[in-house]
């Protein structure tokens, strides 16, 4: 039976059924057909159409498909394989450039919040102005935290970012910690670049940006003791008090006293961050123990201090 035969004599959805029945390769039917092929179902609509066969990562051939009179190409190898539904650039470039998958990525995230209340695209995209489309988010944002179960009084083992959930199914208070730390990072650099690619890096550094400038964070750094703010005054030139600065370490964000060049000082820094010269590894400071937090954040400040 020949390609000629197969599209006069049965419908388009039985196409690809009949050539695997006569023994005729699928891709020699699109090439007869001349129509595009698409990555997936959920790409149609992006006007990204292949023009591969095989994987451009590993040269294997794509499979063939149909849906709702289509055709679309199934990956058949593993590359960029990740356990997950989520869209990611590595996964795109199997089947497009790298300049092209950016493109669709960026395209695909875009369509995605502009359908989503809680997203400034949603509210742009309604008529609303910047500032007005902040406040909208802002309203959803703390309605939703207001009625999460996790925000209610002696609810705290609800949550997946909390010891006692861990703890309730079967973990140490060690390995809860661990879990938890597992789970916090996931909006972190590494998490970024290994979902957006090159652009990983860009993206985490605009929203860790933002946050540092947020109005939010600048009302945390108001309350500060007349002595601290004294002691400064006289050092001069430097960040403190409500112009208080943040520091970006290797993997966090943290807050520092007074900031000048490549100086920082914390006010009374012995006592609130466990000075191991003063202080034992099993005291207690506020209830915490130095080995648990403070001593951490003391060895992180040395060395910040010296790469700041």
């Amino acid at each position: 039976m020949m390609l000629q035969e197969i599209v006069a004599k049965y419908k388009k959805k039985s196409w690809l059924r009949v050539c695997t029945l006569n023994n005729i390769h699928k891709w020699d039917l699109v090439d007869y057909i001349g129509e595009p092929v698409y990555a997936s179902r959920y790409l149609i609509k992006s006007g990204f159409e292949i023009d591969t066969r095989v994987c451009l990562m590993c040269g294997k051939e794509l499979a063939l498909g149909i849906f709702k009179g289509t055709f679309i190409a199934v990956q058949t190898c593993k590359c960029s394989v990740d356990n997950t539904k989520c869209v990611t650039i590595d996964k795109l470039c199997c089947v497009f450039s790298r300049g092209q998958a950016t493109d669709l990525f960026n395209l695909i995230n875009t369509d995605r919040r502009k359908g989503l209340p809680n997203t400034m695209e949603y509210w742009l995209r309604q008529g609303y102005d910047v500032d007005q489309a902040k406040t909208e988010v802002t309203k959803i944002q703390k309605s939703r935290s207001s009625k999460s179960p996790a925000a209610q009084k002696g609810a705290r083992g609800y949550s997946v970012r909390t010891t006692e959930y861990w703890i309730k199914r079967g973990l140490s208070k060690e390995e809860a910690i661990d879990k938890i730390k597992q789970i916090q990072i996931t909006n972190g650099l590494s998490f970024y670049t290994a979902r957006y690619g090159a652009a990983g890096a860009e993206m985490f550094n605009a929203r860790i940006d933002k946050w540092l400038n947020s109005d939010g964070n600048k009302k945390m750094i108001s309350n500060r003791s007349k002595k601290s703010i004294e002691l400064f005054e006289q050092l001069g030139t430097g960040n403190y008090g409500p112009d208080e600065k943040t520091v970006r370490g290797k993997q966090k964000v943290h807050r520092v006293d007074f900031l000048h060049e490549h100086k920082i000082i914390e006010f009374y820094g012995d006592y609130w961050h466990g000075n191991p010269n003063f202080y034992s590894n099993d005291a207690l400071i506020r209830k915490k123990k130095i080995t648990d937090t403070i001593l951490k954040k003391y060895k992180i400040y040395l060395q910040m201090v010296m790469t700041c």
